[in-house]
């Protein structure tokens, strides 16, 4: 499954680069006595051809022919244009139609295509079947969606019943999603005889021969309503990557079910999948990092910071945030083994030894030493082979610089970072600027240096200047460049 999972990303990946692509989802509902179907696009703009404006923001145009067909007969036609806002990142543009359409079995014919290049263009068909609900009681398609909010806003196509959503593209949940929303209706409960009725939600993993392993379950008593929204979130932080399938059932305190809907989507979870697979490997160290305290794995998981991606950073805060005491300890737990495998604990115990000597060296009124700038720098970079400190340069705040001859992940020679306590309390210096790849850069940082004295750029005017006059005294140029 993880495999599928990841070739289906690849594939997404190169639609996204060489061409248009899209997603179209269909759902059925019923209200006042007319059926409607709700057509949702998800229209990515990767690949496709851009008008530019001189502050480098940019636009793109998408068309949009839709056909919906009974049989040989023409029900609908339609030819749209779509514009996207300005904008300096891409974004995807979202479009819903929603059409009254009587029951029956329908095709729509969607033709997509670059509106600033007719050459990229992709026809997709969906059968859209549209139930009868007028008479009995039901339960309108199962609507999937990757964000949802309440709003007031009624002038987006993409709100209804007082929320903006937006589609869960291609039913992928990505691994930045830890809350699964739904959407459905329910249709004349109130000719249930009973008191209450039942929305009962139970999610399957599928393998690959499509058979259902009962993964979560629960339930919510309702009243009974001629029409009700159902708008509900459940929290899959802790769903593995693999396909599922979502049902629920509409049903009486007899468990006699009425109606169901159903919906499928994959899910895409590697932190989850790392400490599922490193529950049944090696106890060798778990036993010891299982031990641990509270605030010594809060701590442990808070200094890792500087040598993971901003990705794992995401997934930790969310641990942290959500009290997931049990799955803290197994990160950090797996974090160490999958990096030292035969020395877990040793690895761990040496990091944490230079982690409580930052503390103490970094150690400022605005928070824990560790997590400072110059901490971060050094937990990431090792010690400097030189550090150069200056608190009497003419103008400027006190600082400090820091030398490296190589930087052993990126192999580039020569780094420098400047950082700078402006607060003039204690020790906290932040990073101003440095000449690493993939670090804070600031082409203007003499200036904010020598803040007190901006009043002397170099240059004919404060808007071009990048530095201050040089004199005898004030060298923090000289000393960076050297």
């Amino acid at each position: 499954m993880k495999i599928q999972l990841c070739l289906w990303l690849m594939l997404l990946n190169i639609n996204n680069a060489f061409g248009i692509n899209a997603d179209v989802q269909h759902y059925n509902f019923y209200i006042d006595g007319v059926h409607y179907t709700e057509v949702v696009y998800y229209l990515p703009t990767t690949g496709l051809k851009s008008t530019y404006y001189s502050d480098s923001s940019f636009h793109n145009s998408i068309g949009l022919t839709l056909l919906l067909k009974k049989g040989s007969q023409i029900i609908k036609a339609e030819k749209l244009h779509l514009e996207s806002p300005r904008y300096h990142q891409r974004k995807p543009l979202i479009h819903v139609i929603r059409w009254p359409l009587p029951p029956g079995n329908y095709l729509l014919e969607s033709t997509i295509y670059d509106a600033q290049n007719s050459s990229q263009e992709i026809t997709l068909l969906s059968s859209v079947d549209v139930p009868d609900y007028q008479i009995s009681v039901a339960l309108s398609d199962l609507q999937l969606f990757s964000i949802c909010r309440n709003t007031k806003d009624t002038s987006l196509m993409n709100t209804k019943n007082g929320f903006y959503y937006e589609p869960l593209p291609y039913q992928f949940v990505d691994r930045n999603q830890n809350v699964l929303y739904t959407y459905l209706e329910s249709y004349h409960t109130n000719k249930i005889k009973r008191e209450n009725y039942f929305i009962k939600y139970k999610l399957f993993e599928l393998d690959s021969n499509s058979n259902n392993k009962l993964v979560d379950e629960w339930i919510y008593r309702k009243d009974h309503k001629e029409r009700d929204i159902i708008l509900n979130t459940r929290d899959i932080s802790q769903i593995p990557s693999g396909k599922y399938l979502l049902k629920v059932y509409l049903i009486d305190r007899n468990d006699f079910i009425y109606d169901s809907s159903a919906a499928e989507f994959d899910r895409y979870n590697p932190f989850w999948d790392k400490l599922i697979y490193l529950s049944y490997a090696s106890k060798k160290d778990e036993q010891y990092f299982s031990q641990l305290s509270d605030d010594s794995v809060y701590i442990s998981l808070k200094s890792l910071y500087p040598i993971i991606s901003s990705n794992e950073q995401g997934f930790i805060d969310y641990l942290i945030n959500n009290n997931r005491l049990a799955e803290k300890r197994n990160y950090l737990y797996s974090y160490w083994r999958e990096n030292y495998a035969d020395s877990a604990y040793y690895a761990y115990s040496m990091y944490m030894e230079e982690v409580r000597k930052v503390d103490q060296m970094f150690r400022s009124g605005f928070g824990r030493g560790f997590e400072s700038d110059r901490a971060r720098i050094y937990l990431r970079y090792g010690k400097p082979i030189e550090v150069f400190k200056e608190d009497q340069d003419s103008g400027a705040f006190p600082y400090e610089i820091w030398k490296y001859d190589k930087i052993k992940k990126t192999g580039q020679n020569n780094v420098k970072f400047i950082f700078y306590n402006s607060d003039l309390g204690g020790s906290n210096y932040r990073l101003l600027h440095c000449n690493a790849y993939g670090e804070r850069k600031n082409e203007k940082w003499e200036l904010e240096l020598y803040r007190k004295v901006n009043d002397e750029y170099e240059g004919e005017n404060p808007f071009d200047a990048t530095g201050v006059k040089r004199t005898f005294s004030r060298r923090a140029r000289e000393y960076f460049e050297e």
